[in-house]
């Protein structure tokens, strides 16, 4: 390589300019890693601080937590035995004294031998879908007939004479003005 001296000012120009160049971004690099080490220093030093902190709150809301889950057990198992209490409990209303002692029906018997439990079921069903099916017209509206289509009646004897007369007209016209 030839010497600085021999090499025009120019050229020696590039040369420190490049040169310059690199070292600055040598310098930014070394001072981007240097920043990198001092942050994650400066993170585990608080790191280091902090945990003994969180592992305190981390034990008093734990014992919170145990606390409130044994107050909420009890809570529960009490009102269960309030639940129990209640419905063995027999209740005298107020105004069922005022209301007059209704006599004792006796007793159908067992069975009848003239009714049949499979057909009262069957009669049963029958009437009670008939009487369903007759509210629910009742309160349903019937359906709208269907609108007829505007070509159905487009073959009719009537409408295919005019359509004939219609085209005349024209062919009559056409020829009057040629």
């Amino acid at each position: 390589m030839p010497a600085a001296t021999e090499l025009p000012a120019r050229a020696v120009t590039a040369r420190l300019t490049l040169q310059l160049r690199a070292a600055t971004r040598d310098a930014d690099a070394a001072e981007e890693a240097e920043a990198a080490v001092d942050a994650e220093a400066a993170r585990l030093q608080l790191r280091e601080r902090l945990n003994p902190m969180l592992e305190d709150r981390r034990r008093v809301l734990q014992q919170a937590l145990v606390a409130e889950q044994a107050e909420a057990a009890a809570l529960v198992a009490d009102t269960r035995r309030q639940a129990a209490e209640k419905s063995t409990e027999t209740y005298e209303l107020a105004w069922a004294s005022a209301v007059p002692a209704v006599p004792a029906v006796p007793a159908l018997p067992e069975a009848t031998a003239g009714l049949d439990p499979a057909a009262m079921a069957t009669l049963f069903t029958s009437v009670a879908g008939k009487l369903l099916d007759e509210r629910l017209e009742r309160l349903l509206p019937a359906p709208e007939p269907k609108k007829p289509s505007f070509w159905k009646h487009l073959f009719h004897t009537d409408v295919v004479i005019v359509g004939l007369i219609m085209v005349f007209c024209l062919v009559v016209v056409v020829s009057w003005m040629s």
